[in-house]
């Protein structure tokens, strides 16, 4: 790689590097990426009106299925930052503590974005705010968006242990790492499904993919794998190979539902993440390694990746909860103008304008501007 990671700036990493000549160059391959990840993320978000759309779809017409790729596609965005976030903080070389110390910016969020909602859901239901109720829904049933936080808690906190595992990983044992995951995380759970014969304990949960799997995968694809070596002809089969997961997973998810009528259970929309998400991750590395768009291009592109973790903690005010936006909405999703599949796509855009605008304006304020 032309490019060698220099510092740390945002709780998902900052995509500084150092070029050749020692001036300090972000990565515009991980600038794009974390663009192009908050963008699934809020996606994902739209439940019924999106992501879940499918579900109201006739399994025998062509927009049940291209709804669902689209549901199974947007899967792969948490996969993307955690690896975005190891391929920067697994190369850093700084003490325990200092690294701990990333985690305390990360539980202040999670405590005043979970006073916000939680006000924002009794002021919707009508009921008291009350400091019981405020811990209860911190504690036991947390803001449905907010999980991310708390697995990005346990990520830091196994971070120096990563570290010293990384570092001694060569370019062979990550593709064993890489095969094993996709043998325990794609296949096993496609052979319990369709041979009912897997114990399911040997499937990897999710939470230790996010903090250790997808982390590592980052690091490795970013900082040990030589990319001019990778062809456009090895990334074409391995894309065939990714599309074949997804048709997998379309029919699978489509035969769970045979099973289960109007089941929310996501367990086949996420079969494929284990190759889907480094393959996306590669691509983008491949496309965008060493390139710019012209230094005014690139200085802008920087902005808007760093309002990334801002958009992802406050865009759910504008995609589900203020009323004067959700009208806006449903005249783009329903509004006979647009059909459902493409009018829910520009809810995602607007919203995603709406929250960078504000995270931008609140990163101008020195105090705030800790907290995104």
């Amino acid at each position: 790689m032309s490019q060698q990671v220099d510092a740390v700036s945002t709780a998902a990493g900052s995509a500084v590097g150092t070029s050749a000549g020692g001036a300090k160059k972000r990565l515009l391959s991980l600038d794009l990426l974390r663009i192009f990840a908050i963008l699934l993320v809020i996606f994902n978000h739209t439940n019924y009106r999106g992501f879940f759309r499918f579900l109201s779809d006739d399994p025998s017409t062509f927009l049940y299925w291209f709804d669902l790729f689209f549901s199974v596609a947007c899967k792969v965005a948490v996969p993307l930052f955690f690896m975005i976030s190891g391929a920067f903080l697994l190369r850093k070389d700084e003490s325990i503590g200092k690294t701990y110390q990333r985690g305390i910016r990360i539980a202040v969020d999670l405590v005043l974005f979970s006073l916000l909602f939680y006000e924002v859901f009794a002021w919707q239901s009508g009921e008291p705010l009350t400091l019981m109720g405020f811990l209860k829904g911190t504690i036991q049933k947390n803001v449905w968006h907010l999980w991310y936080l708390y697995t990005y808690i346990a990520f830091l906190l196994v971070v120096p242990v990563l570290r010293g595992f990384v570092r001694g990983l060569s370019e062979k044992e990550g593709l064993v790492l890489f095969g094993l995951a996709c043998t325990f995380g794609c296949v096993l759970p496609f052979l319990e499904f369709y041979v009912g014969s897997v114990n399911s304990l040997a499937v990897p949960t999710w939470s230790f993919a996010m903090i250790l799997f997808y982390p590592v995968m980052g690091f490795l694809l970013t900082w040990k794998v030589d990319l001019a070596k990778v062809s456009g002809k090895q990334l074409g089969i391995l894309w065939a190979i990714n599309l074949l997961l997804f048709a997998i997973c379309m029919y699978t998810q489509y035969r769970w539902l045979g099973k289960h009528p109007g089941s929310l259970d996501e367990r086949f929309l996420t079969n494929n993440r284990f190759f889907n998400a480094p393959l996306v991750f590669l691509t983008f590395l491949k496309l965008f390694d060493g390139k710019s768009l012209g230094e005014k291009a690139d200085k802008v592109l920087t902005e808007v990746a760093l309002c990334t973790f801002g958009v992802y903690l406050i865009h759910p005010l504008f995609l589900t909860y203020l009323p004067p936006f959700l009208k806006v909405w449903n005249v783009f999703e329903h509004g006979g103008f647009l059909r459902n599949e493409f009018g829910i796509v520009l809810t995602v855009l607007c919203v995603y304008l709406i929250s960078l605008a504000i995270t931008w304006v609140l990163r101008c304020i020195p105090v705030v501007k800790k907290l995104f």
